[in-house]
């Protein structure tokens, strides 16, 4: 006999058993919801830092599943890891039925998009920043790995390993088009978007704009959208 599972069973024994779950999507039952104990092969005790954007698990929802997890955002390898009552963590499998997590005490939406970086398609999670009309506005969070590295004389000391957070990066979607990453300076802004260039010029000349600012730019969105 055939086992079908919903995917609300599926969490709630993951998250209860803290172990490898297999559903049938297939006949054979060969998928992994979650695929491996998640570990970081660069930290030892002696890496500062964390790759991690929140320094503990937090509550989260899987948009379509009721049921409350533990989660946390692994920023250097780009993936989501929930919490087993072992204390295990488990790697999320990156499949449309998972792709939208909303955070509960951030009330942010963290979403798995394909989308086009310095050229190249990739496909990971970006946090959602606003919506209005035709655009949507994104923030990818990204960690740092440094190696130990040695001292080169004796003035110098050696550099421990460390995980690094590096400053957020900001991507635009038009409409269901390519998520792109968002312009740096007006001038590209407007040769991206000529058909807004009078609310764009209309709205820096009064409103200092800093490119690198979540806030400013979420509110430039929200005023010529």
């Amino acid at each position: 006999m055939k086992l079908k599972l919903t995917s609300i069973a599926i969490l709630t024994c993951v998250i209860s058993n803290a172990q490898v779950t297999y559903f049938n999507d297939s006949p054979n039952l060969n998928n992994t919801l979650f695929k491996n104990k998640a570990y970081d092969s660069e930290k030892n005790s002696s890496t500062e830092g964390t790759p991690y954007l929140w320094n503990s698990f937090i509550s989260a929802r899987i948009e379509g599943i009721n049921t409350t997890i533990l989660l946390r955002y692994n920023a250097y390898k780009d993936d989501m890891e929930v919490k087993g009552e072992d204390g295990n963590a488990y790697v999320i499998p990156r499949e449309e039925k998972f792709s939208s997590i909303k955070i509960i005490p951030t009330n942010e939406m963290v979403v798995l998009k394909k989308y086009t970086d310095n050229g190249q398609p990739y496909e990971g999670y970006l946090f959602l920043i606003t919506t209005k009309n035709n655009f949507s506005f994104y923030k990818k969070e990204k960690t740092e790995f440094h190696d130990f590295q040695k001292a080169r004389n004796s003035y110098a000391e050696d550099q421990p390993a460390r995980f690094t957070a590096l400053k957020p990066r900001f991507f635009i979607q038009i409409k269901d088009g390519e998520i792109t990453e968002f312009p740096k300076n007006k001038k590209k802004l407007i040769e991206f978007l000529p058909e807004k260039k009078d609310a764009i010029e209309a709205y820096l000349k009064k409103n200092k704009v800093d490119f690198s600012s979540e806030k400013d730019l979420k509110n430039l969105i929200n005023a010529i959208g």
